[in-house]
């Protein structure tokens, strides 16, 4: 069964990128340019995993992070946040539920499905709270390649 995810991104670059990189690995991708986009999509068809960029609009990723905690269909899907290089955002402030896992622009596209499938499998607990805290994953990157993979 393939994978679905659901990529939340404000640019072009990484909701196009993303889903090529994703679909070409076997995954179902839906993307989104904006929280309400996204919240609307998740609640029709809830992903196995969810991918959001920081600083989306109509809503912000906050919003959206919000929202997805209060709604019990998809309040147990684990949330891959991407961060910006230069975002100021302190890790341990954004690092609740549903979020159990970051990453930090530029990363190696090759990092998001082995990071994404964890998530999947691993899941989260009902209550929004990681299943178990090994599997929260706040490591960033900052690894580029020539092949241009980096978000």
């Amino acid at each position: 069964m393939k994978m679905r995810v659901m990529v939340a991104g404000c640019d072009d670059w990484l909701q196009v990128t993303a889903r090529q990189y994703l679909e070409r690995s076997g995954c179902q991708v839906v993307t989104a340019d904006d929280a309400l986009d996204c919240i609307e999509k998740v609640l029709a068809n809830p992903p196995d995993v969810i991918v959001v960029q920081d600083g989306l609009l109509w809503g912000n990723s906050d919003g959206l992070l919000e929202r997805l905690r209060d709604e019990p269909d998809v309040a147990g899907k684990p949330v891959l946040l991407i961060l910006d290089e230069s975002s100021g955002e302190d890790i341990s402030q954004i690092s609740k539920a549903p979020v159990v896992a970051c990453l930090r622009r530029p990363f190696p596209m090759s990092e998001l499905l082995p990071r994404l499938t964890s998530l999947a499998s691993d899941g989260v607990a009902r209550d929004g709270a990681a299943a178990a805290p090994q599997q929260r994953d706040f490591s960033t990157s900052s690894k580029t390649t020539n092949e241009g993979e980096q978000t």
